[in-house]
């Protein structure tokens, strides 16, 4: 039988899905299924899809469970005894109550159908599991997502309350980098348009031969003349809209990354500003094991360099702010 957006809610309730191939999952995903039934998930890490969902969805089931298949179109829900096949991906949007889509979905109840949709699961999970064999293939596709989604303006709208960095977790709220800066007067250069130096209302300044942060929040903080945190300052947000390599003139960080006034910026991870966040950032940057956040190596300072220690610095933060 045919059901129309107005009754795919209720009979994917009755399905009781235990294995799900959807092209997209989104917000709201976790209302329309059972956890406690549910097995194995295949879903596409294309542009539709949500990242955050994703992660939500691997700590419920684990990621063992959670498999990423490129180009996924299909949409099916396999139940013990009986599937749903349609145009509804894992969402809000197609499976609320004021849902904004048109969908329609078929409910096949007969033995015949039912297998012949778990053979074509199997085969969808068994091609998932050569693209991304392990977690970490699966953890590094689902950031590459949230960069693809960033770099096509596919950004949540903020919400009214940022989080307490307690609440932060990098593979569901995505990665962050960390930079020091010093107090010192220095210019853009013509390679910066004065249309948008107008428009620019934070910056980094990195070595000309550092990576590349377009579309990643770097926490930006004031280093003192003794190579610590200056608590005078506290940590400050960019979000790097655009990188112009030689854009101003600060010598040996001349790459500027810029945050623009006019582009839609991503909720930030968590609060910068919070009291006990500042202070427990100031004692732990301050420590001996993390100088190189501070000094760089080889009197060049790159944030290409700090990578796996900047992944250290955070959950050994994360143990002090607890």
């Amino acid at each position: 039988m045919i059901y129309d957006s107005g009754s795919i809610a209720k009979q994917l309730q009755e399905v009781c899905p235990v294995n799900v191939a959807v092209a997209y999952i989104g917000k709201g995903w976790a209302r329309f299924l059972d956890s406690n039934n549910l097995g194995t998930v295949v879903v596409s890490p294309d542009l539709g899809s949500n990242p955050v969902a994703i992660v939500e969805l691997a700590e419920m089931i684990g990621w063992e469970n959670v498999l990423l298949l490129e180009n996924l179109h299909s949409k099916i829900y396999i139940g013990l005894d009986s599937v749903m096949l349609g145009s509804a991906n894992l969402s809000n949007n197609a499976f609320g109550e004021t849902t904004k889509q048109e969908e329609a979905c078929v409910v096949l109840r007969d033995g015949k159908s039912l297998q012949k949709a778990q053979e074509l699961f199997d085969d969808y999970a068994a091609k998932a599991r050569v693209q991304f064999p392990d977690e970490q293939s699966k953890v590094i596709r689902v950031e590459k997502l949230r960069l693809d989604r960033r770099k096509h303006n596919m950004i949540e709208s903020e919400s009214n309350k940022v989080p307490s960095f307690g609440s932060y977790k990098p593979s569901r709220d995505g990665k962050v980098y960390l930079a020091w800066y010093v107090k010192e007067e220095t210019g853009y250069t013509d390679v910066v348009p004065d249309a948008i130096q107008r428009e620019i209302v934070e910056e980094v300044h990195l070595s000309s031969d550092d990576m590349k942060p377009q579309c990643q929040w770097i926490l930006n903080w004031l280093l003192s003349p003794s190579r610590f945190v200056d608590g005078r300052s506290k940590p400050e947000w960019v979000y790097v809209h655009e990188v112009f390599e030689d854009g101003c003139d600060d010598k040996g960080y001349e790459m500027l990354c810029i945050q623009r006034a006019s582009l839609p910026v991503p909720p930030k991870p968590f609060d910068e500003k919070e009291p006990n966040f500042v202070e427990s950032f100031q004692k732990v940057m301050n420590r001996s094991d993390f100088s190189e956040l501070r000094e760089g190596t080889n009197s060049k300072w790159r944030l290409q360099d700090n990578i796996k220690l900047t992944e250290k610095f955070i959950s050994e933060l994360h143990k002090e702010y607890l």
